[in-house]
């Protein structure tokens, strides 16, 4: 076995610093091709942004703000809190929300290359996606609001009776706010995009 300071190999004799040399050149190689590969992708994401038409934006802004909201809190009951993860381990459908959020992103880049009657077909899904999003987020605000102040009415008229403590402050989480206003953004943008479409068209 060789040192590591060594020049030649002790049982061969043959230089050790070729092959030194290109490992550190393989190595070098690849990380030039990993810096190129991410700065072709960040090149290709700001040129794609920069041709999105306004209905496109805003809703690319409004489905990121609909998967991020999954990971935000929905509900909170006094020091505890849960988001769209800890439902959807009892409600598996919960998990439909960030799937047709990543849906929604991904078609708005397929939509680059299509003519306007495609543009204005992939703008209704996104108008169902965002529709579906709003109904289901402020079904569960108003939902949760009314399940959680009547249980803060019963709690604390018993509480008063038998001078138990009073029961934790709940309610609603910003997470499901945030659907909420990312679904609208989808729904508005989906609009503006017909609209687009249809002017450039004429």
């Amino acid at each position: 076995m060789n040192v590591e300071q060594a020049h030649f190999c002790g049982k061969c004799g043959t230089s050790l610093e070729g092959g030194h040399r290109l490992f550190k050149d393989a190595a070098d190689s690849q990380g030039f091709n990993a810096t190129a590969t991410l700065e072709k992708a960040t090149a290709k994401t700001k040129h794609l942004w920069l041709h999105f038409m306004l209905g496109e934006k805003i809703m690319a802004v409004g489905a990121i703000v609909v998967l991020i909201s999954f990971f935000m809190p929905w509900m909170s009951v006094g020091l505890q809190s849960a988001n769209g993860i800890s439902v959807g381990q009892s409600f598996w459908y919960i998990y439909l929300i960030p799937l047709s959020a990543v849906f929604s992103i991904i078609l708005l880049p397929l939509s680059q290359e299509a003519g306007w009657q495609k543009k204005v077909l992939l703008s209704r899904w996104q108008i169902v996606i965002g529709a579906v999003w709003a109904t289901v987020s402020l079904l569960a605000i108003v939902s949760i609001n009314k399940i959680m102040s009547a249980i803060q009415a019963m709690t604390s008229g018993f509480g008063g009776m038998f001078g138990a403590p009073q029961t934790p402050s709940a309610g609603v989480g910003f997470g499901l706010y945030l659907i909420a206003l990312g679904s609208l953004a989808l729904i508005v943008g989906a609009f503006i995009l017909q609209k687009e479409a249809l002017l450039k068209n004429q």
